[in-house]
């Protein structure tokens, strides 16, 4: 089974069309779809980080890091015990992914993907997943001290790479 709307960060999971239905918005049509649909063209996946860098080295929506990087956080979200992991980089990536983008330091992200990416990815394809999660946890902590967020109110951020993934569309 490929990617379905369920993964995707334009799809809001929590915006239910009625409290007796299972389908949910998504914000690039503006319409509903329940979270099994198979994924459109627009998919993003929640791996913001890895899709920022990617979106902005021009490796395309398939690229094989990037399907490696979902396969990681579908395991995760399998696991009881990475959900606080999750909940954190649900608040905490977005906004890095959102300074890559702004940043557009096409320099920087091509020594990300090439230095830190590509060794994880390849522990993922090695089926190493807690390994890979904590080299991309420590990759994600790296970020946000470069970019200046500050991970002990990291509750109170706004979500602004999922508020404003729209941005192409104009």
């Amino acid at each position: 089974m490929g990617d379905t709307c369920y993964s995707c960060t334009y799809f809001e999971l929590y915006e239910r069309k009625s409290s007796y239905s299972d389908d949910c918005y998504c914000e690039w049509y503006r319409t509903y779809y329940h979270p099994g649909s198979e994924a459109c063209t627009h998919y993003r996946s929640r791996t913001y980080i890895v899709s920022a860098i990617c979106e902005i080295l021009e490796l395309g929506n398939d690229n094989e890091e990037l399907k490696l990087f979902r396969e990681l956080r579908n395991n995760m979200e399998k696991t009881e015990s990475y959900k606080p992991y999750l909940d954190e980089y649900d608040k905490v990536g977005p906004y890095i992914a959102n300074k890559l983008v702004n940043d557009n330091d096409k320099k920087l992200c091509k020594k990300i993907y090439d230095n830190k990416l590509k060794p994880i990815a390849k522990m993922i394809k090695e089926k190493n997943y807690m390994k890979a999660a904590i080299n991309y946890e420590n990759l994600s902590i790296m970020l946000a001290l470069e970019f200046g967020v500050d991970l002990v109110n990291v509750d109170k951020m706004e979500n602004s790479y999922c508020k404003k993934k729209n941005r192409k569309k104009a």
